[in-house]
């Protein structure tokens, strides 16, 4: 658990430095991680990116997992800007308020 956390206070000291860029990639990661440490519920270890996606459409019958379906889709589009844009307070914010909700679910 406190790998994520430790992206989570990466992110939020990015975002009060308007790093907004690397703030998103560390909101970013800390969601994928905790993806990761819910769907161990299931007794599933991810390797990829790929593999985290396909997992999460096949277990959709779970409500939470079909949340973080949804919020995996949106964020996977926003992070991979990361690599070759400055992104904006906005997308970072975004991404911040989606870490606070998965990790409600861990």
């Amino acid at each position: 658990m406190e790998v994520f956390e430790e992206f989570i206070e990466s992110g939020n000291d990015n975002f009060n430095k308007k790093r907004y860029t690397a703030a998103v990639r560390d909101y970013a990661t800390a969601i994928f991680l905790m993806i990761d440490i819910y769907l161990k519920r299931y007794n599933i270890r991810i390797k990829n990116h790929n593999e985290r996606f396909d997992v999460l459409k096949s277990l959709k019958e779970d409500n939470i997992i079909k949340r973080l379906l949804d919020i995996y889709e949106v964020i996977f589009e926003i992070y991979r800007k990361t690599y070759y844009n400055k992104l904006s307070d906005e997308e970072a914010k975004l991404l911040k308020e989606y870490s606070d909700e998965v990790r409600r679910y861990i």
